[in-house]
């Protein structure tokens, strides 16, 4: 209760007349009301104010929302508590809130994190218990980074303050096994970066900035741990940040106009070419793009074996009957990172009209490539040839001037 703990009812709780046909379970929140605080604390450090408490946990899940992430694909851990807290009075206040959903493991909150972010094309989130849930997160960490998916992975951390120096120190033997030297290094070569909230951080806008960086092209995975202190520090009943909307996201840029006139003209001049592509359904408007394209030029798609979604209708005519690219005059890539296999050397022209990936792949330092028009582009761009002042069909008409 509000005015004792459970040590104070030591003497009921062994009485044999009451355990011998019942079992007790005494609950105690630490600092609740006016429960003891541990021993050795000092005095006044583990007073606990809700409002203050509160508005720390609420800013951090309203960023996440405002944020657009819908669903807090969550693992429990005694020091990531406050994360249920605050979605649960977040649903009764009305305010911002991603919906909890409770997972049982890792790596199915991991994995179907990924499912949303690729159905929905948008943000989601993840929680884990200290070092070990997120070494639980396991292969889908992997995923997450070659798949390029906007997630916000979280991580409780074991508290570092001294047993009574402050509030949400540690207060158990296993906290003092939860402190690896430096928890962001396990996922560190599968993020785009990675940040331990300090005491001196506002949270919103830490959940902000993470988000815009994981939202910009190329788009991936970030990765926040929270120590238990840090989430319980006291803070002003009002906290004020800036959203990812106000951040905002890195846009693509436009391709060089001379470049994609010299792409549509070698394209209706080409006897014999193949569009190849890889994961350019990334952007679920750029398949319906490239389908016109194929379709008013007549070429045939092909698409690698690492594609993780449908880029081209499987069924439709031009779809796998095109040439080898030993075979064709014109390769035109759109998207696909694992190049060499997909581009022989003895094609007559190689373009490389790539999404977001950067047409110099950064995190794969072996990766080599020859080509004759390098496009570092976002699919929309790419493919909307409208959009960049380029008239295939005019193209076509004129190409006796090209």
């Amino acid at each position: 209760t509000a005015g004792a703990d459970n040590r104070q009812f030591h003497g009921l709780m062994a009485n044999p007349a009451v355990t011998a046909n019942h079992r007790l379970v005494a609950f105690d929140l630490p600092f609740h009301g006016k429960s003891l605080p541990p021993d050795g604390a000092v005095p006044g450090s583990w007073r606990l104010n809700t409002e203050l408490y509160v508005a720390i946990i609420m800013g951090f899940v309203a960023a996440m929302k405002l944020g657009g992430i819908d669903n807090l694909f969550f693992v429990s851990g005694s020091e990531s508590a406050f994360l249920q807290e605050a979605c649960a009075k977040a649903a009764v206040l009305g305010t911002p809130a991603p919906k909890l959903v409770t997972m049982i493991h890792e790596t199915v909150a991991l994995n179907a994190a990924l499912g949303a972010s690729m159905v929905t094309n948008k943000p989601t989130a993840t929680s884990a218990h200290v070092d070990v849930g997120t070494l639980h997160y396991g292969a889908a960490i992997h995923a997450a980074w070659r798949g390029n998916y906007p997630v916000l992975m979280t991580g409780g951390c074991g508290p570092r303050a001294f047993p009574g120096s402050m509030r949400g120190a540690r207060e158990g033997s296993i906290q003092w096994l939860q402190e690896p030297r430096d928890q962001g290094e396990i996922v560190r070569q599968y993020t785009k970066v990675d940040h331990r909230l300090e005491h001196q951080d506002n949270p919103g806008l830490m959940v902000s900035r993470l988000l815009q960086i994981a939202l910009s092209e190329p788009k991936g995975p970030v990765y926040l741990t929270m120590p238990r202190e840090t989430a319980m520090l006291p803070l002003p009943g009002t906290i004020r940040f800036p959203t990812v909307q106000q951040l905002g996201v890195a846009r693509p840029v436009s391709p060089d106009l001379d470049d994609a006139r010299t792409i549509a003209r070698w394209l209706v001049k080409s006897e014999n070419p193949v569009l190849f592509t890889d994961r350019v359904a990334r952007d679920p408007e750029a398949t319906t793009e490239l389908l016109r394209l194929a379709e008013l030029l007549a070429i045939p798609v092909s698409e690698s074996s690492n594609s993780d979604r449908m880029n081209f209708p499987s069924t439709h005519p031009l779809y796998g009957t095109g040439p080898q690219a030993k075979e064709a005059d014109v390769v035109l890539v759109f998207g696909v990172i694992d190049r060499g296999s997909a581009i022989d050397a003895e094609a007559a022209v190689v373009l490389l009209g790539d999404l977001g990936h950067g047409f110099i792949t950064v995190s794969i330092v072996s990766s080599s490539c020859s080509f004759e028009i390098g496009q570092p582009r976002s699919s929309r761009s790419t493919f909307t040839w409208s959009a960049i002042g380029v008239d295939v069909s005019s193209v076509e008409m004129n190409s006796g001037d090209a």
